[in-house]
């Protein structure tokens, strides 16, 4: 996954800041910050791939309406907009639809859009692993129709402790009408955990038949 950010802006303290961030964050790319937004088209469309997250700061438009602007970039990546404060009913819009963050240009601007863009980022690279996830569990599951489980290996003892779990967990959940709801809600996302890594144990330990697997590891989702 390409990891590159895109900035509007020539503010030297913006710009380090997001420089830091991204050092920070272990990112194999590079902030990209040009002047003004035409510089900005013209280096999307010589890149082979698209930043991970564009920040737009408004004093760099030159004259360009904000509003227009972050449309035609929204098109390329989540954006994070510094406008001034009365500025950003021009792209409530976007915000409603989860495509851009606007922070108002103030005292503490620049902690605050570092902020989000470390949030776009994070964010950025759980879809890619989730998209991922599936192809490793292919080639997972491809390398292990060929080997016998290993009964007293790793993965196999780990799917009996986790049926165990799972048991424990049903009869805790058989009592949620007791419980309250934010540990319901707690307990649910466990399960699920817990289901999820079974299910990688199982294709770790060579069973490439979920009923073989569940006689191992006994529990049943509800």
């Amino acid at each position: 996954m390409a990891e590159w950010l895109l900035a509007i802006s020539r503010d030297t303290e913006l710009t380090r800041a997001l420089a830091r961030l991204l050092i920070r964050q272990g990112c194999r790319g590079q902030l990209w910050a040009v002047e003004n937004a035409e510089q900005a088209r013209l280096g999307l469309c010589g890149r082979n791939s698209l930043p991970l997250a564009i920040v737009i700061d408004e004093l760099f438009l030159r004259e360009e309406p904000l509003a227009a602007v972050a449309e035609e970039f929204s098109w390329y990546a989540p954006l994070i907009l510094v406008a001034r404060p009365e500025h950003q009913v021009q792209v409530a819009s976007l915000v409603a639809e989860g495509k851009a963050d606007f922070v108002p240009r103030g005292d503490y601007f620049i902690p605050l859009a570092a902020a989000l863009v470390e949030r776009t980022l994070r964010w950025e690279r759980e879809v890619h692993e989730r998209i991922q996830l599936p192809e490793r569990q292919a080639t997972w599951l491809d390398a292990s129709r060929d080997q016998a489980p290993d009964e007293d290996g790793f993965p196999v003892e780990a799917l009996r402790i986790i049926g165990a779990i799972l048991d424990n967990l049903e009869l805790v959940l058989g009592e949620r009408s007791r419980l309250p709801g934010n540990v319901v809600r707690r307990l649910g996302r466990v399960t699920d955990l817990a289901f999820d890594m079974k299910n990688g144990l199982r294709l770790l330990a060579g069973y490439a038949d979920r009923e073989e697997a569940d006689g191992v590891g006994t529990g049943n989702r509800r």
